[in-house]
């Protein structure tokens, strides 16, 4: 059976209890989807610790509701989770996955930074969200959190 990317699912289960109050309490109800969307995005960004190291095999680990009550995920979860948020208020959207490149670099000077970029990046395959607000394509690409984005290599 093939869902939409607007349908909760198994692992999207925005009907769940902790799902819903997780969207209410982080998104206004009088703002519009795409704004919604945003407040949401942060939520799952700030509020759900980015995290590698809780890397699991379990099927269940992979539902949004779980990913709450953790409080901690990496990325594919934390993807599941804002994909969930935004089918939630009627945003459609889908898990997708990109490369990306994580740099480590000071900004101290510009021409420093160039070099250190061109020796010292790495390619991650990394999950993400592709919303459609407006049925127009839009890839969100990384949902970890803001205080520890350049913290994993």
């Amino acid at each position: 059976m093939q869902t939409t990317i607007q349908e909760a699912t198994y692992f999207m289960n925005f009907e769940e209890t902790i799902v819903q109050k997780f969207i209410t309490q982080n998104s206004s109800a009088e703002k519009t989807k795409e704004e919604r969307a945003i407040q949401l995005y942060y939520a799952v960004r700030d509020l759900i610790r980015y995290d590698p190291y809780t890397y699991s095999f379990e099927k269940s680990t992979f539902k949004a509701s779980h990913v709450i009550e953790a409080k901690r995920a990496w990325c594919v979860p934390k993807s599941i989770l804002y994909t969930a948020c935004c089918r939630a208020i009627g945003v459609p959207a889908n898990c997708d996955q990109g490369q990306v490149v994580w740099i480590r670099v000071a900004p101290v000077c510009a021409l420093w930074g160039t070099i250190h970029t061109i020796l010292n990046h790495t390619n991650r395959l990394h999950w993400c969200t592709s919303i459609f607000p407006n049925f127009r394509a839009t890839k969100i690409p990384k949902i970890w959190g803001s205080e520890n984005s350049d913290s994993y290599s």
